[in-house]
């Protein structure tokens, strides 16, 4: 994976040789479509190939973050299509691997410290609706079911809540603040 993070193309070749068929089966498994699902495994590793100098294996498993990729694609391409519905559940540590989860990994890095201290800031139900939003992948039209409000007050509060968390994060000096900069729902 080093090697690929670098731009070496024969070693991005080499590690999809190595995961496609892993990943390809992620993206099957939540499309039930094999030529869909072959679809959105090119189109991921075009991503993962754009992203790659962005990869921090600090942070996660290379497969379980080329993996969580495949998945928000796929997912991406039900809600586009009006196939997705809200009792579809994919955990990504059972489509990996038995390797510790990503989120636990997250959770250990002093940056999910900062996270953490800086979303408790949040109002409760702000919060819980960023955290439903950004760390289980609801729509904004599920949340929107789900606290009973329009979609443009889920917007609204998912935007202030993200602007509030930007500004904690900045004043806190943390490196994390980087990825709410263009952060948009």
């Amino acid at each position: 994976m080093k090697s690929a993070t670098r731009g070496d193309h024969v070693a991005f070749e080499r590690l999809y040789e190595l995961t496609s068929p892993k990943l390809f089966g992620c993206a099957l498994k939540i499309l039930k479509d094999q030529s869909l699902a072959e679809e959105i495994l090119q189109a991921s590793f075009l991503k993962i190939w754009q992203h790659l100098k962005t990869y921090d294996e600090t942070l996660t498993a290379p497969m379980t973050w080329m993996a969580s990729i495949v998945r928000n694609s796929a997912i991406d391409e039900l809600r586009k299509r009006g196939k997705w519905k809200k009792d579809h559940k994919f955990p990504l540590e059972k489509i990996v691997s038995n390797e510790e989860n990503a989120l636990r990994l997250i959770e250990k890095n002093d940056v999910s410290i900062a996270l953490r201290s800086c979303l408790n800031e949040l109002e409760k139900d702000k919060r819980r609706m960023v955290e439903l939003a950004y760390l289980q992948d609801f729509s904004r039209q599920e949340l929107a079911l789900l606290f009973n409000m329009p979609e443009g007050t889920v917007k609204s509060w998912l935007r202030r809540a993200l602007l509030k968390l930007r500004t904690a994060l900045e004043e806190s000096d943390s490196e994390i603040s980087t990825y709410f900069v263009d952060t948009q729902y």
